[in-house]
């Protein structure tokens, strides 16, 4: 993985199953977001709840890809039992939309540009 994309304060994930979810509540998920923009720090941010750590038991690419993430956030209510059960009180549940409208809103007077990247199944594509 390219340096730039692991550099700067790193937040510590508990393992869900071989699924590294991140240790976050949304004020704090707003934090990190902003030092990486401010930092010109690169990655991507996976949200993730029950069904993609289930899909990522039969998808070493899929866990890859959630494993590598700048952030996995915590998107449903037993990811969030997991951090409290390994001692992180303050994890609380970061709900996708939640993110994406705080995020958003957040960049409104730095300046921050937003991009939206969609993907099409690859079953919908035949």
């Amino acid at each position: 993985m390219p340096e730039e994309l692991i550099s700067g304060p790193a937040v510590e994930r508990v393992n869900v199953l071989g699924v590294g979810v991140s240790v976050l509540n949304l004020e704090r998920a707003r934090a990190v977001i902003a030092d990486a923009i401010a930092n010109r720090r690169k990655g991507y941010i996976t949200v993730t709840g029950v069904h993609g750590v289930s899909e990522a038991q039969d998808d070493a690419e899929f866990r890859r890809i959630l494993n590598g993430a700048f952030l996995c956030t915590p998107d449903g209510m037993p990811m969030v039992w997991m951090g409290k059960l390994a001692g992180h009180k303050e994890m609380d549940r970061v709900y996708g939309p939640d993110l994406m409208e705080l995020i958003c809103a957040s960049g409104i007077a730095p300046g921050w540009k937003h991009f939206f990247m969609v993907a099409r199944p690859a079953w919908l594509t035949n």
